[in-house]
């Protein structure tokens, strides 16, 4: 068993969850070797497939489904540890938010157009901001990350936090924007498997059995409970 009653099983499928995205980017880098194609394409706005051939913007499109599915397991997270008053529902809400956003700053390109052209923002300020705010809510929710597959979610911020840096500063040079792609698909893919296997924990807590403290407490036999049923076969 692993901390907080889960089996070794659980972590196995949230790493197979994780290589399995791995297994995709490594096929997409292969066909983008081996056909001669730009890996940009791959990676680039999904609406380039409109005009461009089917496979345009095919890895985004699956980080976008990533994305997604982080945000909903958060969410269910949430509702379940809302059915059982527990203290979490905060953190899961406001992470399911905050995944949800960034899903849909990926789809619709809030950071690089529409926001510093309706605020007039910089990409350095916004990046700042999501920064700040994912920070507060880690802090706010530590208890919770520890509690479950924590290094995956570390590993899964590393990841995130690796291509923003690298985006932002452009080395290695030449190569800067696909390692950045790279990072970032990895990065999605384990920060969502951290919140859906967190997610089915609570399901199956819920579902499958109650932990010692949510254990009904039966009145233990007093003594004199012993001297009356001894006073009654008298």
């Amino acid at each position: 068993m692993t901390p907080d009653g889960r089996t070794w099983r659980s972590v196995a499928a949230v790493v197979s969850g994780i290589g399995a995205a791995g297994v995709v980017l490594l096929v997409v880098i292969y066909a983008s070797i081996t056909r001669d194609i730009v890996f940009g394409i791959f990676t680039g706005d999904s609406q380039r497939a409109v005009v461009d051939d089917w496979y345009a913007g095919l890895l985004s499109d699956l980080g976008l489904l990533i994305w997604g599915v982080g945000a909903v397991a958060s969410l269910v997270a949430a509702f379940v540890q809302a059915r059982r008053g527990g203290r979490d529902v905060g953190f899961f809400v406001v992470i399911g938010l905050v995944t949800a956003w960034l899903a849909a700053d990926d789809a619709f390109l809030w950071h690089e157009e529409w926001i510093p052209d309706t605020l007039g923002v910089g990409e350095r300020a916004i990046f700042a901001t999501y920064g700040f705010v994912t920070l507060l809510a880690v802090g706010w929710g530590r208890r919770v990350i520890a509690r479950n597959l924590w290094w995956v979610f570390t590993a899964g911020g590393v990841l995130l936090a690796g291509s923003l840096v690298v985006d932002r500063t452009g080395f290695p040079i030449g190569a800067s924007g696909d390692i950045v792609s790279v990072l970032k698909f990895m990065g999605i893919a384990t920060w969502t498997a951290f919140f859906v296997e967190a997610a089915v924990h609570q399901i199956g807590r819920r579902t499958l059995g109650i932990t010692v403290s949510e254990s009904p407490s039966w009145p233990a036999p007093q003594a004199g409970d012993a001297i009356g049923r001894q006073n009654k076969s008298g």
